[in-house]
């Protein structure tokens, strides 16, 4: 298996972790590029929902397809109008395996023949959803490998990535990434980022929005800061914010993180693996066990508030390897 989330720990694995986040940094990934493209993204989400004109609507599809821009920006290149199809349908497979992983990781479809039918359905319904992204990312691919141009300074991540490949393969021994990169490593490292980057972060915006609506008090304190600082929409000197603004807007930043911290984003961190046999409080967990830990429960607080249910519970999750 190759990826970064998913491969086990090792040389290999700090290879391919490596060149991704030297790749990224270089492509302008949390750099002003990035920048540019979240702000881009939230200006046509607002004036997606201006469309409205104050009538009821579901966030969850522009709100998906917006984020999702972001890395598809950086990564292939390409931003997608609201409404396409298209990426709509490869936004929604995106979440709909997260969706059955954390699923898989919080349910024993063991305990009844019927959980045994649904386990079959949701596994289809997992290899459906993952054909799909990855038939749209095998197309890109292929797009950007027919115009490489090797001699010029890349502007997304695959064409960083073959470019690299490609001066690996020429000149080994000026191969500055720490190891020989793998051509068939991409796909994996790209499906890996757009999972990362498409579900979590759309998760927590629509928490926001609902925080934000169940408390339009501090809300309104949110919209005054930004306006104090970025001008009102009605005013001409109005501005988009960005990322150097979050410290003159203390609150409002204080907003984010309380929601982050109260909310779910997701039901689980992804699974980890024990290098070595390893006790953790009453328990003794073998060498190569799948752990997976709750999200808003870390480990600290499983057993500082002493919780036995929350200790079985992070223990009973682990995958116990056949002898």
């Amino acid at each position: 298996m190759t990826g970064i989330q998913g491969d086990s720990y090792g040389e290999e694995w700090k290879a391919q972790r490596s060149t991704t986040m030297k790749l990224l940094s270089r492509i302008g990934f949390g750099k002003e590029k990035s920048q540019r493209i979240i702000q881009n993204e939230a200006l046509k989400l607002i004036e997606h929902f201006k469309s409205f004109r104050g009538e009821a609507t579901d966030p969850t599809d522009p709100i998906g397809v917006a984020v999702s821009n972001v890395v598809s920006g950086l990564v292939f290149g390409e931003t997608h109008p609201i409404g396409d199809e298209d990426f709509s349908r490869v936004v929604k497979s995106v979440f709909l395996l997260a969706d059955l992983y954390f699923k898989r990781a919080e349910e024993d479809y063991s305990l009844s023949p019927f959980k045994s039918r649904a386990y079959k359905e949701d596994m289809e319904r997992f290899k459906q959803a993952g054909a799909r992204m990855n038939k749209y990312v095998e197309a890109r691919i292929k797009a950007r490998e027919a115009i490489l141009d090797p001699t010029k300074e890349p502007g997304n991540f695959i064409d960083a990535y073959l470019a690299e490949f490609k001066k690996s393969q020429a000149d080994p021994a000026d191969d500055k990434t720490g190891a020989i990169i793998k051509e068939n490593w991409l796909l994996n490292i790209v499906t890996d980022l757009m999972e990362a980057g498409f579900e979590s972060s759309a998760v927590a915006l629509r928490w926001l929005l609902l925080y934000m609506l169940h408390h339009p008090d501090i809300m309104a304190r949110v919209q005054a800061e930004v306006d104090a600082v970025c001008g009102a929409c009605a005013e001409e000197k109005t501005r988009v914010p960005d990322y150097a603004d979050r410290t003159e807007t203390p609150y409002t930043v204080a907003v984010i993180y309380e929601v982050l911290r109260h909310a779910s984003i997701a039901h689980f961190t992804l699974a980890h693996e024990t290098m070595e046999d390893t006790e953790l409080g009453e328990f003794f967990i073998p060498k190569k066990t799948e752990v997976n830990l709750p999200w808003n429960q870390g480990i600290g607080s499983l057993f500082s508030q002493g919780r036995a249910s929350g200790h079985l519970d992070f223990v009973s999750r682990a995958r116990i390897p056949s002898s």
